[in-house]
């Protein structure tokens, strides 16, 4: 594997990692920052923790249509989609029949159309509107936003970042760990887990409560937030 070195200083990437041969999956969102990963190995072994693939630790990563390996962090271009590999062969495209008909479908198809679907069968519909009766109750949906205030792991002295978050945001955990991610810079990397200040693992935030977030090293019991809560200002999205 050849590696590239990040440019120091650069401004921070977003793009969309899929695995290869899931054409199925909707695929995660990566920030790439030179503070978190300094060089693609580094940047490989956050893939592997955020998208855990069935082939194993994420050894390639690859451009959607023509399958181009990428060979250095400083190749990964902000707001494009990227496919994650193992030691097998990539591959481009699937292809699925409905109706006697065979349609290909290939990542960059997903990628313009994952914020309106999760499925291929989705992806076949070419963004028919499929009529909805939706209760009354789910329009009244609680649109109050959830607050946290969260610390980095190991680091006493940080008095934390306090986050006001959407529904949508607490509700999904890539979302909301990418989120974490890019304002917390964690020295070890990507976050990858939240623990209560007492050090419980939790999978899902709650309004008003205090966490610890975590990359790839060990929870540490500190005391974080003695000194109550941070004036800092609110982080939204």
């Amino acid at each position: 594997l050849v590696c590239g070195m990040a440019t120091a200083g650069a401004p921070a990437k977003s793009v969309r990692i899929y695995r290869n041969g899931d054409f199925n999956y909707s695929g995660r969102r990566f920030i790439v920052n030179d503070r978190q990963a300094r060089n693609l190995d580094a940047f490989l072994s956050d893939v592997t923790s955020g998208l855990r693939p069935a082939f194993g630790a994420v050894r390639r990563l690859y451009t959607p249509a023509h399958g181009h390996r990428v060979e250095k962090l400083d190749d990964l271009q902000s707001g494009r989609v990227y496919v994650a590999g193992g030691t097998e062969k990539f591959k481009k495209s699937t292809t699925i029949r409905q109706r006697g008909k065979a349609t290909e479908i290939g990542y960059e198809m997903i990628g313009q159309q994952y914020r309106k679907s999760n499925t291929i069968e989705d992806l076949l519909t070419k963004g028919r509107r499929i009529p909805v009766v939706v209760s009354a109750r789910l329009h009244r949906f609680d649109k109050t936003p959830v607050q946290i205030h969260v610390f980095r792991n190991g680091d006493e002295v940080y008095k934390g970042i306090k986050f006001v978050l959407s529904k949508r945001d607490v509700q999904n955990w890539d979302l909301l760990m990418n989120l974490i991610t890019e304002k917390i810079q964690l020295r070890t990397g990507a976050v990858r887990k939240l623990y209560t200040l007492e050090g419980l693992h939790v999978e899902k935030v709650e309004n008003g409560k205090q966490y610890v977030a975590v990359g790839s090293d060990k929870f540490k019991r500190l005391p974080y937030g003695s000194d109550g809560f941070s004036t800092s200002p609110p982080q939204n999205r």
